[in-house]
């Protein structure tokens, strides 16, 4: 959330500088358009990568800060390998810009844009050398002031709020997922959440998951077998969820299995459920290394075409 700390910073009344890459060349830490904004004091948000480059870039954000009350923009290349002493070998050219209290405006748009998804901007440098953005909905690939702004997400439906989904919620919390948090106990769920999650304590959740406008990646851990099995059931013929898992050992999945072809399910169709859930090999069962396993393994998973761009 780098626009929400930008502004934070500016309504505090302090200035900050946002580093871009801007052009990155050969082999580097991260690729163009990668982010970090610079307080005053020293903290930060975002990252270029890391190592040697982000130290420098750390630096001379605070000189630009203290010696540019008013704002001001400039660029500058690193050849990683000469000097900055990285073994990475490419080159980065580097956007530095300060922003004052007068940017207030345009980056409160930014960050009402930034809690909603990845979006793309434009704009020009003003007379300061600060590029003024402005949202861009068209996404002209041709326009050499367009910027993307977030990681395209991935859309989780999370079922059930006992101790592994709230486990997971939190893993999931700086990952680039998008999660509808979905439990028939609304005092299940508690009461702070990461930004990133929306709750929905419906009476009914077998209908969102035979729902063909959800889709995108279920994961189920309800507090019951029963109701286990009927959200399943349904997720497994909805064809806009491309990964179904469900937490549980083997026993389990053999007995759902089963009864999954009792009711005439097709076969190819129960093949889409996973379970267990999470990577092999890791074997400890506390909520928090099941949900650290399981974020890992949806990390891995192929993009697929509903993803939020």
């Amino acid at each position: 959330m780098i626009w929400y700390h930008i502004a934070n910073w500016l309504s505090a009344g302090a200035n900050c500088c946002l580093v871009t890459i801007r052009d990155a060349r050969g082999s580097t830490p991260r690729d163009t358009g990668a982010l970090m904004a610079v307080g005053a004091d020293g903290t930060f948000t975002g990252t270029i990568g890391g190592g040697a480059l982000e130290w420098e870039a750390m630096a001379i954000a605070r000189d630009l800060i203290a010696g540019h009350p008013e704002g001001y923009g400039m660029t500058r290349t690193f050849a990683l390998g000469p000097s900055l002493g990285q073994c990475c070998g490419g080159s980065v050219v580097l956007g530095f810009e300060v922003l004052s209290s007068d940017d207030l405006g345009w980056t409160n748009a930014l960050v009402q844009a930034e809690r909603a998804g990845p979006f793309a901007t434009t704009g020009q440098p003003d007379s300061r050398g600060v590029r003024i953005r402005t949202l861009d909905h068209t996404s002209a690939m041709a326009s050499p002031h367009l910027e993307y702004h977030g990681e395209p997400t991935r859309d989780v439906f999370l079922f059930g709020a006992g101790h592994v989904g709230r486990a997971l919620v939190l893993a999931l919390a700086p990952l680039p997922f998008r999660v509808r948090w979905i439990d028939s106990r609304e005092e299940a769920f508690p009461r702070s959440m990461p930004q990133n999650v929306s709750i929905d304590p419906i009476d009914d959740p077998i209908s969102v998951a035979g729902n063909p406008l959800h889709g995108g990646i279920g994961i189920v851990a309800t507090h019951s077998h029963a109701l286990d099995f009927e959200i399943i059931a349904q997720l497994i013929q909805n064809k806009s969820f491309y990964f179904i898992g469900l937490i549980g050992s083997d026993t389990k999945k053999s007995r759902f299995i089963s009864r999954l072809i009792d009711s005439g399910i097709k076969p190819d169709l129960i093949e889409r459920l996973t379970c267990p859930i999470g990577l092999s090999g890791i074997d400890d069962k506390t909520p928090s290394v099941i949900a650290a396993s399981v974020a890992a393994q949806l990390l891995m998973l192929p993009r697929k075409v509903n993803d939020r761009v």
